[in-house]
């Protein structure tokens, strides 16, 4: 999984009027969710980083093309002219190397510049500087179940503001609450809804990473 696959149909149907859909979700006309989005930029980019966009434009100077890129990084993904993407793809270096690399081993910072570039919505930013380490090392020890479980953490720590009520009755704040292994079993993972288990199999992946990374089972 890229980044985040929980669409609006996976979240907990209890949750569901609460979410501003159109600020968690960048779909496309097909509905799907912005991670495809993302991936089909990477895949934009990793093709532009092979064969480079053919460009009618005189060469600028640096801060012509730093300026031109921040303004085209200002705007959402889906007010972008296809002009605009294409400029993105040809002259930021590092969007193409991240795009580049497996999915799988990119980065808590590689998605959150992924993000912030590609303007889509900015789920890493809602992981603390402790949680994007102990991201860090579930990527560089291949465990992407429980990656996917901090993506989705992520994600509903950007769909929800304040404290929310879930199915099961408990009430809590994402945003103030620690990703330990009590919260997990207790808050996160009864925000989506899990009919097939596919969920909570990540979860529990996630919880096994942190019994096993300090035997206090220290939070982070």
């Amino acid at each position: 999984m890229d980044i985040i696959t929980a669409t609006h149909s996976s979240l907990s149907p209890a949750l569901e009027g609460r979410v501003d859909l159109n600020r968690v979700l960048a779909s496309d006309s097909t509905g799907n969710s912005f991670a495809l989005e993302i991936e089909r930029a990477g895949k934009a980019y990793r093709q532009a980083w092979e064969e480079p966009v053919a460009s009618s434009e005189q060469p600028l100077e640096e801060s012509e093309v730093e300026t031109r890129l921040a303004a085209i990084k200002a705007k959402p993904n889906m007010e972008r002219t296809a002009a605009e993407t294409e400029y993105l793809i040809e002259h930021d270096t590092r969007m193409a190397e991240i795009a580049a690399k497996d999915i799988n081993q990119r980065t808590a910072d590689e998605i959150d510049y992924m993000q912030k570039a590609g303007g889509f919505v900015n789920t890493m930013s809602k992981l603390s500087p402790k949680e994007r380490a102990l991201y860090d090392e579930l990527v560089a020890a291949g465990d992407t179940k429980a990656v996917e479980a901090m993506n989705r953490i992520a994600m509903t720590r950007y769909a929800f503001e304040g404290t929310i009520t879930l199915p099961n009755g408990a009430r809590f704040d994402p945003d103030l609450t620690e990703i330990s292994v009590q919260n997990i079993e207790k808050f996160f993972r009864h925000c989506f809804d899990d009919p097939g288990g596919e969920i909570g199999r990540s979860f529990d992946a996630l919880a096994a990473a942190l019994d096993r990374r300090v035997s206090t089972r220290e939070t982070v």
